[in-house]
């Protein structure tokens, strides 16, 4: 939570008081970094994106195939972006990437960066957020920040050994694949859902085999 409650209980997990809770939460910080009246105004935000595919799969391990493991969180999705046909929609991977495109292609407009979390290394990362700038960051830590990404990248110094982005190889534990072509056939108005997906995964840089439609040729045949 971004905040602490005036009227539910700590003792209680989750229950109706804490439900009504996030939702007032949501309304209240869904889309405030543009007119800065968050809780815990940040003087930058950036977007961390991961390819549309993997992200899916990586969804798709623990909802299984028909979503009957994601029924809260496709509810909280499907609130969030009530907009969206959602309805429409039988085939829980055609679910899950539209998620993704709706959830990256709305935060990217309120956010002034975005990186891809496959190829990134931390030190870019907290440049991105303006870790290493006094005018951000109080003047000792930035200082502290600039330092340890300069051991970095002189290959001394603590993480400069580290795999980047192990973490995300480990979210897939059933090792599902997800392609392209299981993006398609979702119905009107959503036919065009992996050209979608397709166009913003390149706007994030990331490469895509996109497909080619082939006419159908006619043997010509003189008239009659």
């Amino acid at each position: 939570m971004f905040r602490p409650s005036q009227n539910c209980s700590t003792r209680v997990y989750y229950d109706r008081c804490w439900m009504a809770e996030c939702v007032a939460v949501i309304h209240t910080e869904y889309g405030c970094h543009n007119s800065r009246r968050c809780t815990s105004p940040f003087q930058n935000a950036i977007l961390q994106v991961r390819h549309p595919l993997k992200t899916v799969a990586s969804l798709l391990s623990k909802a299984e195939s028909d979503c009957s493991n994601a029924k809260h969180q496709l509810t909280l999705i499907t609130n969030i972006f009530p907009d969206e046909p959602w309805d429409r929609l039988e085939s829980c991977t055609h679910k899950l990437a539209l998620f993704w495109l709706v959830y990256n292609r709305e935060l990217k407009k309120h956010t002034s960066a975005w990186y891809r979390v496959e190829e990134t290394p931390p030190c870019e990362v907290a440049s991105l957020a303006g870790f290493t700038h006094p005018a951000v960051v109080y003047e000792p830590h930035s200082s502290r920040v600039r330092e340890v990404c300069s051991e970095r990248q002189r290959g001394e110094g603590p993480g400069h050994g580290e795999e980047h982005g192990y973490a995300n190889q480990k979210n897939n534990v059933k090792k599902l694949n997800v392609s392209w072509t299981d993006l398609e056939g979702a119905p009107y108005p959503l036919h065009d859902l992996r050209q979608q997906v397709e166009d913003l995964a390149v706007t994030f840089g990331y490469r895509v085999e996109r497909k080619v439609v082939k006419e159908k040729q006619t043997k010509w045949k003189p008239p009659q």
